[in-house]
């Protein structure tokens, strides 16, 4: 975070300033859930991978992840894209790989039993 924008030069607040105004309506919006909630730049796929990711990080518990999982793998993620998003979040948030890893992978392999 900006401690002191005077440090900014004026071209690098014109682009902040641009980004801000796209993102008005999410920054806006996180009152009401739905403006949140619209197709960007990111795939459906890919915003549902992040979201696993941010799931995983935040350790949150098996009811939460578990239907993360189906939904990326529902918008047509891979068990490798899956499994690449449950490694990030290992190496980064440090949480127990032994614990989330069951719990994806278990996930996985019920939806695709259910195919």
């Amino acid at each position: 975070m900006l401690e002191n924008t005077n440090d900014v030069p004026i071209e690098e607040k014109q682009k902040i300033d641009e980004i801000c105004e796209e993102i008005r309506e999410v920054l806006e919006g996180t009152k009401d859930v739905s403006a949140l909630r619209r197709e960007g730049s990111l795939s459906p796929k890919l915003e549902k991978l992040i979201a696993l990711g941010s799931v995983i990080a935040s350790k949150r518990d098996r009811d939460v992840v578990v239907p993360c999982v189906i939904e990326c793998l529902k918008s047509g993620a891979t068990r490798e894209e899956v499994t690449e998003v449950l490694r990030q979040a290992i190496l980064m948030a440090e949480v127990p790989a032994e614990v989330y890893s069951r719990i994806v992978n278990e996930a996985i392999d019920d939806f695709k039993s259910q195919d």
